[in-house]
């Protein structure tokens, strides 16, 4: 539906609720991440629900590492509960030659969520991927190059981010 969504401009509310490459890197020494490799956007949709989609991705260079971090915020409960239904439906898909191995042990948040180590056939784990729903907020979080199974660290990592994410406006 062309037209449906429109770019709208990122608040410092939004900009609290993203983990971005920098809270990533203070877990990397020696990473220096480089601003050009990411990208934040906000988008909104004519229901006047909204999306926020940090991206980074360096493959090439010495710590090859890549991050997506979204949050749907949308008007009701159910409409969450169906973008974080479509949303798993979709990682199951695309995993590929890859598993995903739920260890909600780990973590968990919200209404509902999927805390797992991301890892290879073989079962060497190269990253994490998460995905939660409380009430209208529907996060996702795919990490690669640098993974966390440590309780503890998990939380240090994401409970002051998914804290910002249950403050953003519903619409």
């Amino acid at each position: 539906m062309l037209g449906c969504t429109e770019t709208v401009p990122i608040t410092e509310q939004d900009r609290q609720a993203v983990l971005r490459i920098e809270d990533l890197a203070v877990w990397m020494e020696g990473f220096r991440p480089v601003q050009a490799k990411s990208s934040f956007t906000k988008t909104k949709e004519l229901d006047d629900s909204y999306d926020l989609e940090y991206g980074y991705e360096d493959t090439q260079g010495e710590f090859p590492i890549y991050l997506h971090f979204s949050v749907s915020v949308q008007p009701d409960k159910a409409d969450a509960l169906l973008v974080h239904k479509a949303t798993n439906f979709g990682t199951w898909i695309g995993s590929g030659e890859t598993k995903m191995v739920p260890r909600n042990d780990l973590f968990s948040w919200g209404d509902d969520s999927k805390f797992c180590l991301w890892q290879t056939e073989s079962g060497d784990t190269f990253g994490n991927y998460f995905t939660g729903r409380k009430g209208e907020k529907v996060v996702t979080i795919a990490i690669s190059g640098i993974y966390f199974s440590d309780p503890e660290s998990i939380h240090e990592l994401l409970d002051e981010k998914l804290k910002a994410v249950e403050l953003l406006p519903v619409p």
